[in-house]
């Protein structure tokens, strides 16, 4: 028994249509993203949240601008590597 598929030709996939679905795709992302306000707010305020403690650890082991205390207690005196 054979069965037909040819009753709906598929498009030739080229560059433009690869191009065309990789940005129907993208924008889609870009709308369900911008749907909700606060996924803005959270990409501006995630760096710094991370960042800030790192920032803070090194400076609570600093005195006179050495970093004596963390560099006995992490084996390198560089916390932002």
């Amino acid at each position: 028994m054979t069965t037909e598929f040819n009753h709906f030709p598929l498009p030739k996939v080229t560059l433009r249509t690869q191009l065309r679905a990789i940005f129907v795709t993208a924008q889609a992302g870009w709308r369900r993203y911008w749907r909700y306000p606060l996924n803005a707010a959270s990409s501006v305020f995630q760096p710094i949240i991370w960042l800030t403690p790192v920032f803070f650890l090194g400076q609570a082991f600093s005195s006179d601008g050495k970093l004596e205390g963390f560099a006995a207690f992490a084996g390198t005196g560089d916390y932002m590597s």
